[in-house]
């Protein structure tokens, strides 16, 4: 949802709430399920019962948080807000408030079922892909993995690098640990104002060296489908981030749409405001 008067900007809490009750007084009475971007609505419709719910993209965390806050103060109970995890999944008590089990909605898709980057990758690329599924997670877990990490530490530091859409082209073709540490100082180089001490070099690198590579957990979506756009490419097609992430979310069958703990918890809350009225289709999460 954009801002009202500035298409750019992100509406804020009050602006969101007040939107959402024109919506309601207009004769919409549809659960609202607030999520912080267009990205989790995408992945969320697709699933959605629309006569019963509909998502709204609120632009960030801050606004997300701002508005679940009013609607509590409210007593809006037909409402319903959903953020991002993030690093150590977000310390919230709200009752109105969930928090994604990983980085954010994709991510707690991908964390449950890896094996559908394998899936992604085959069909963008055909018979010309020759990697597993476990070579395939454990490449994006220390790519992907590693620029997390860097990010945790830049963001933690307060460094002033911009560590947003991190440019991944090239990216499949590195093996190493020293490849793939050089790969990512050589970006946060090229961003930063500054030259980078040598002790978050070194700290960078360390935090490079402890990334898991039997897992994807600990990732978040943007470098994952980045890393797997890359892949794709250096197969020989070429394939953009969107198309990845289209890919990605049509692969999520309504079972393991159904086995994820935040699309139990809607559902568990519509259950409590409104017995027998479903806000997914799914028949695995029927009553």
């Amino acid at each position: 949802m954009n801002h009202p008067l500035n298409p750019s900007m992100a509406p804020t809490g009050a602006e969101l709430i007040n939107l959402l009750i024109l919506e309601r007084d207009a004769g919409d009475l549809r659960s609202a399920i607030v999520v912080e971007g267009p990205e989790d609505c995408m992945l969320l419709d697709v699933h959605l019962a629309p006569a019963e719910a509909k998502t709204t993209a609120a632009g960030g965390k801050t606004s997300t948080l701002d508005a679940a806050e009013i609607a509590r103060d409210e007593g809006l109970d037909w409402a319903i807000f959903v953020v991002d995890g993030d690093f150590d999944g977000a310390e919230i008590t709200a009752l109105n408030v969930l928090v994604t089990s990983n980085y954010d909605l994709l991510m707690d898709v991908l964390g449950s079922h890896p094996f559908l980057l394998h899936g992604v990758a085959v069909t963008a690329t055909g018979q010309r892909f020759l990697l597993t599924d476990d070579q395939v997670v454990e490449h994006i877990a220390r790519v992907a993995g590693a620029v997390q990490a860097a990010r945790r530490i830049v963001i933690d530091d307060q460094l002033g690098i911009s560590t947003r859409s991190f440019n991944f082209r090239g990216s499949a073709a590195l093996g190493s640990f020293t490849e793939i540490t050089a790969w990512v100082h050589q970006q946060l180089t090229d961003r930063s104002k500054t030259p980078i001490e040598d002790s978050v070099t070194r700290r960078i690198s360390a935090a490079i060296r402890e990334v898991p590579v039997s897992s994807i957990d600990h990732c978040n979506s943007h470098d994952v489908i980045g890393a797997l756009a890359d892949v794709v490419r250096h197969h020989g097609r070429q394939c953009g981030h969107e198309t990845i992430a289209i890919a990605l979310r049509s692969s999520v069958s309504c079972e393991r749409f159904a086995s994820l703990p935040l699309v139990q918890a809607l559902t568990e809350w519509q259950a409590r405001r409104s017995p027998g009225l479903r806000i997914f289709r799914c028949q695995a999460l029927a009553a």
